[in-house]
């Protein structure tokens, strides 16, 4: 992980922020992705929107409000990320269904 740039290493250090319930409760729901470094975000998204859209969030409870254009941006981001997630959640229901456990 040293080999990443310093403004990755940031994005990666916001991220692990998330507490264990919470992290918990997105892998739950198919929400979270690891990429080929091993640095998890959320389904569909880059790293980047990632922490764009956790910052988004969480930006009423710190008292700062979004721009339109951040907001715009926000709504995008969560149809690509749901969208994602529901394919990541038929995909495994469809493996379910051609591969059902041994009982």
């Amino acid at each position: 992980m040293d080999s990443l740039p310093l403004r990755q290493l940031e994005q990666v250090r916001m991220f692990d922020v998330i507490e264990k319930t919470t992290r918990a409760y997105l892998h739950e729901m198919r929400s979270l992705a690891v990429d080929r470094d091993g640095i998890e975000h959320l389904v569909g998204l880059t790293l980047d929107e990632t922490v764009f859209y956790i910052r988004f969030f969480q930006a009423p409870v710190s008292g700062d409000f979004p721009s339109r254009m951040d907001t715009e941006r926000y709504l995008k981001l969560q149809f690509r990320h749901e969208t994602s997630r529901l394919s990541v959640i038929s995909a495994e229901s469809q493996l379910k269904k051609e591969r059902p456990p041994l009982t």
